[in-house]
């Protein structure tokens, strides 16, 4: 059994729900995989992730960034950045392709 921890570095608040959001989760976890020393990314079982929620404040802070305002209500909002995470988790474990 391996385990390991490691955190992203802190995404802009218009990166939520973005392609940006999929590749620092991705690399994130691929940097995981190595350091534990996991061989086949096939051996992956489980990992966990703590995604960014798009409160209020950081909707706002991304329209004013110029991105564009995810979402319309909290839960879709919340589902922007957990889809994202997925996706990053999935390509860093090869279950996931690029676009």
């Amino acid at each position: 059994m391996a385990a390991g921890a490691a955190i992203t570095r802190n995404l802009a608040p218009h990166e939520i729900g973005t392609f940006a959001h999929i590749e620092c989760v991705a690399e994130t976890v691929d940097k995981i995989v190595r350091s534990t020393g996991i061989a086949a990314k096939e051996d992956v079982h489980f990992v966990q992730i703590k995604y960014p929620l798009l409160t209020k404040n950081r909707v706002t802070a991304a329209t004013v960034n110029g991105g564009e305002k995810p979402g319309h209500d909290g839960g879709a909002k919340t589902s922007h950045s957990d889809l994202r995470a997925d996706v990053g988790r999935g390509r860093a474990l090869w279950r996931v392709r690029a676009p």
